[in-house]
């Protein structure tokens, strides 16, 4: 199986903030192939933000919930290096790689704690995600054969994550942040962030 279709992804996102510390984010990827992959991907978040009482405004606390939707198409169950036309028997039998779909739907909850020092704040922060993965196989053997084995599963996994934020300028600032599901793999993040007042 080739699960690393794209190792680097790339999401424009937009936040708007609300009164009372709310903030409203959205994010879009319209059609479009890179790599091994072609994505279309969605989500959407609702956080808040406030100053901890007992901090002398040291510490702010973040509560975030989250979902996301879309479709990854690509070669997932046949790439075309696991293509093979010896054994009828064996996987991956034929000529053609897999035209092979994955929806990531998930919703997830997160809380972070975060301080300034200098210019830069560093948070880290914890959470929980509900993941509900739709796949299905799309691969059609040397013989004809057409395999659209579906797979949806019901998932719960826990999250941590660290990162920070320097602000280069007022209005402009360079994030980064290791992401980590225990059960699962890590993600690391690196964002620009531009601010229109």
């Amino acid at each position: 199986n080739n699960t690393k279709l794209a190792p680097l992804f790339g999401r424009p996102r937009l936040i708007v903030g609300l009164p009372l510390g709310f903030a409203v984010e959205g994010s879009y990827v319209p059609p479009v192939s890179l790599s091994h992959a072609r994505a279309t991907l969605g989500s959407v978040a609702l956080s808040r933000i406030q100053i901890l009482p007992f901090s002398d405004s040291r510490l702010t606390l973040m509560l975030r919930a989250h979902g996301t939707i879309g479709r990854i198409r690509g070669s997932i169950t046949c790439p075309r290096a696991s293509l093979q036309t010896d054994a009828a028997g064996a996987p991956c039998y034929g000529t053609e790689p897999s035209h092979d779909s994955f929806d990531p739907n998930s919703l997830g909850a997160e809380g972070a704690l975060a301080t300034r020092i200098g210019v830069m704040d560093a948070y880290v922060g914890g959470g929980a995600n509900w993941l509900r993965p739709h796949f299905q196989a799309g691969f059609t053997d040397a013989v004809g054969n057409v395999d659209h084995t579906t797979i949806d599963v019901a998932l719960m996994r826990a999250a941590v994550f660290a990162g920070a934020t320097v602000h280069v300028r007022q209005i402009v600032a360079i994030s980064g942040q290791l992401y980590t599901e225990p059960a699962d793999g890590t993600t690391v993040r690196i964002a620009a962030t531009y601010r229109v007042r």
